[in-house]
């Protein structure tokens, strides 16, 4: 046997250990080493149906692991969520109304009171007559 024969069976080994055809080193020795004198060993049909049976049960493992992990954080998203809430509402508790300031004496700046707007604001829907509001600025009567 050669050194390039051995190596052939041994990176055969590994991969065949690495696609979880063969259960150990060992049987992934012999059976590298019937394949490359070329006596491959005949995998009957049970054989691939418990491979993908170890592989499937190994997707769901990996699966299992993962939503019990996204549950977790889940959970702790919303104890947050249930923390800060707690603030806000805290927060608005505390805001009351304010007291009256105390009135003290007034300065000559404070005395001077605010000037007033002469005209009282009417709403649209106010008091207006007729008077108030020509027609000839709503309708044009002349040419186009």
């Amino acid at each position: 046997m050669g050194v390039e024969e051995v190596q052939k069976i041994n990176s055969l080994a590994k991969e065949l250990l690495k696609h979880h055809i063969a259960s150990s080193s060992e049987d992934a020795y012999v059976q590298a080493e019937l394949m490359v004198k070329g006596e491959a060993p005949k995998v009957n049909r049970e054989d691939e149906v418990n491979r993908d049976l170890r592989m499937l049960g190994l997707k769901l493992n990996s699966m299992y692991n993962e939503i019990v992990a996204l549950q977790a954080e889940i959970k702790g998203l919303k104890d947050e969520m249930t923390s800060i809430k707690k603030k806000i509402e805290s927060f608005r508790v505390v805001e009351q109304p304010r007291a009256e300031p105390v009135h003290q004496p007034p300065n000559e700046q404070q005395a001077i009171p605010p000037a007033k707007t002469e005209q009282a604001s009417r709403p649209r829907t106010g008091d207006y007559q007729e008077k108030d509001v020509q027609i000839e600025k709503f309708f044009y009567y002349g040419k186009k």
